[in-house]
């Protein structure tokens, strides 16, 4: 088929998702693209392009972020408040770059948006958005300037050809407004890698809790980018484009900077509800900032999931006989394991004892840890209760433990008890 060379008065592009994200992920774009066609002669026929007079009057641009197991998931919902002001019911027809089945939602006024494209509608619109987004977009396409992939902290690779197109048409009768909304997940164009891998030394909380543990992690810092040039190719003034960043508060997170004359008003931050909340209202027109690249940094877990423990054995000295053991451990730094245990002889003793222990890693799964700890004690009996410390060594392969301790209550008559028992963590 023939297609028409004309210029296209209209393209658009929202990034959802850009570049390469980092180590693991596959990669993942959001672009979208909207120009005018009419197919007199059906789709087998040539078709030919023309500028729609559907206007952009103003876009609200809303982007989340949650931490889901330590990494961020972002989502994006883009509004672009629509008007014909024609006198006839004009369509203008686009694609949407990189989406995944099921996680992108194209809606005009409600109602699916979404359309199945022939190849000389999409050929033409991947000239029309390049046409538009410049240098921004081949800052997607390509690798960093100097070639490197930055393994392992990162990863931003090469697209050798465009994505995925997910294609939408939309329709609006003379006079007539409508919001055409793009909401779906937004993906870094590059991450740090966040885990700390120690090769064949294994931290002592992770092979005591082999099930339960978290990985051990560092800061990470993550980029994004939202394109916002090709909007300036619809008609209309665009009065303005509302940015509303929301982001956990334990991040580290600035709004970006951008030139003055591309923000109506300067950036409102507040902090409320354990989230960080940035508003701003940009210029939408060609006076407006032609991207939007912001990234944070999401600090490590302030501790480390271990998991629980149980263990039975037996004491020795005054309180001589049988032990049972319960308690739960956590760790931070990897080498430094926190331990809450209660113990009983099931008769008449109880005693909880905090314990901070520096433990040595399992070596290649073969070599057991070796720890030493330190922290008090309580003990309750019949008619008296008693604070004092405890010392504590644990020697551990895998989810199996010997820990010998020994307590000294300062004061008593007998002052020191001591237990062995066999330990298993989950």
């Amino acid at each position: 088929m023939s297609f028409s060379r004309s210029k296209a008065a209209v393209a658009f592009l929202c990034v959802f998702g850009g570049g390469a994200p980092g180590v693991g992920e596959a990669t993942a774009w959001g672009n979208a693209a909207a120009r005018a066609f009419s197919a007199p002669e059906a789709a087998s026929g040539p078709f030919s392009s023309r500028p729609t007079p559907i206007e952009v009057e103003r876009e609200e641009l809303a982007i989340r972020c949650d931490e889901v197991e330590g990494a961020p998931h972002c989502r994006v919902e883009a509004t672009y408040h629509l008007h014909n002001p024609a006198p006839t019911t004009e369509e203008a027809t686009g694609v949407f770059y990189g989406s995944r089945q099921g996680d992108l939602s194209i809606q005009l006024d409600g109602a699916d948006a979404r359309a199945v494209l022939v190849p000389e509608e999409i050929a033409s619109l991947d000239a029309a958005v390049r046409a538009a987004a410049g240098r921004a977009w081949d800052l997607l396409l390509d690798r960093d300037d100097d070639g490197r992939a930055h393994l392992p902290e990162s990863r931003i690779g090469p697209m050798a050809r465009m994505p995925v197109r997910t294609g939408f048409r939309v329709r609006l009768a003379a006079g007539a407004r409508g919001s055409l909304v793009f909401a779906g997940p937004l993906d870094a164009t590059y991450r740090d890698n966040p885990n700390a891998h120690g090769g064949l030394a294994i931290p002592a909380y992770q092979a005591r809790h082999a099930a339960l543990a978290s990985n051990d992690q560092r800061d990470a810092s993550y980029s994004y980018q939202y394109l916002l040039a090709p909007l300036w190719t619809w008609g209309g003034a665009r009065v303005a484009i509302a940015v509303e960043f929301d982001v956990p508060r334990r991040w580290r997170f600035s709004p970006p900077e951008l030139a003055p004359s591309a923000m109506r008003q300067v950036w409102s931050t507040t902090t409320t509800g354990g989230r960080t909340v940035a508003r701003v209202v940009l210029a939408g027109d060609a006076t407006g900032a032609p991207g939007l690249p912001f990234s944070f940094v999401v600090p490590r877990r302030p501790l480390l999931n271990g998991g629980p423990l149980v263990g039975v054995g037996g004491a020795f000295g005054d309180a001589h006989g049988l032990r049972l053991r319960v308690g739960y451990e956590v760790a931070r730094p990897s080498w430094m394991v926190y331990s809450l245990a209660l113990e009983t002889n099931a008769r008449d003793r109880v005693s909880g004892a905090l314990v901070a222990e520096a433990a040595s890693p399992c070596l290649a799964f073969i070599i057991p840890s070796l720890g030493l700890g330190l922290g008090p004690v309580v003990e309750h009996r019949p008619g008296q209760t008693a604070t004092g410390a405890r010392v504590q060594t644990t020697l551990g392969w895998l989810l199996v433990s010997a820990v010998l301790h020994v307590d000294v209550f300062p004061g008593e008559t007998d002052p020191a008890r001591w237990g062995l028992l066999g330990q298993v963590s989950f």
